[in-house]
């Protein structure tokens, strides 16, 4: 059979949902099955079953899924360390003043950080919010830091140094430097390119803690979908991406 179906997957936590349009003839096929959440692409096979189609004939597949909101709200993210401007470690434990209770002193105003202290690590560098350089990163102090990050063995590292979206040379060293040492990476100037260090820096960590379960699922499903599949992945914003970008 020729590869003429387009097929529109989304897994959630308890089901998995399939539409299948064929570009030839025009049917349609849908199906309603139960999701494994221990195995995602098993929740594929099971929808293409049950609209009797096969990986070989799908031209195209639109994917989305809760994987990562599901580990977020559950708490089951991979332990990071976090890499700030020297004097910013705690950022994303100050936060911001916002509170659930203002005057009810009893309650826990908020959250506590995603990274604790002993995984919040300080580099001496700075860059001004015109870019310039005032404190230049130094070999000697990428160095160090690299080797205090292998030290924690977390699989993870989130790195969001000031100002870092003005001018991203820091940063982008010190990404280089940990890619040799630690499996996944996140760069703030790469996730979420803005002012505003709090929701900059909490936004990196997240996308670290994902980035070893996402990883893995990613890959699996590239290796199981044919090669004449073209893949699509929806993302928060509304959009699609293809794996490559997701995964760079």
């Amino acid at each position: 059979m020729a590869r003429s179906w387009k097929v529109g997957i989304d897994i959630g936590g308890t089901f998995t949902d399939v539409i299948a349009v064929n570009a030839e003839d025009g049917a349609v096929r849908t199906a309603k099955v139960q999701s494994r959440s221990s195995d995602p692409v098993a929740s594929i096979a099971s929808a293409y079953r049950a609209v009797d189609i096969d990986w070989a004939d799908v031209a195209d597949l639109m994917h989305g899924t809760t994987m990562a909101t599901n580990a977020i709200v559950e708490d089951r993210l991979a332990p990071v360390a976090l890499i700030a401007t020297e004097g910013f470690r705690d950022t994303l434990e100050i936060g911001r003043q916002n509170r659930r209770e203002l005057y009810r002193l009893e309650v826990t105003p908020k959250l506590p950080p995603l990274v604790p202290a002993t995984h919040r690590l300080e580099v001496t560098e700075r860059i001004d919010a015109e870019g310039r350089v005032l404190t230049p990163l130094t070999d000697t102090e990428i160095e160090r830091v690299t080797k205090a990050t292998e030290d924690l063995g977390v699989p993870a590292v989130a790195v969001a140094l000031q100002q870092c979206f003005a001018n991203t040379e820091h940063e982008a060293r010190l990404g280089r430097r940990l890619q040799t040492a630690v499996p996944y990476v996140a760069l703030s100037h790469r996730i979420s390119p803005e002012p505003r260090e709090f929701e900059r820096t909490n936004t990196t960590v997240l996308n670290a803690a994902l980035m070893p379960l996402t990883a893995g699922y990613l890959d699996k499903l590239e290796q199981t979908a044919s090669d004449s599949t073209n893949l699509h992945l929806f993302h928060s914003a509304g959009g699609m991406s293809s794996i490559e970008a997701v995964e760079d």
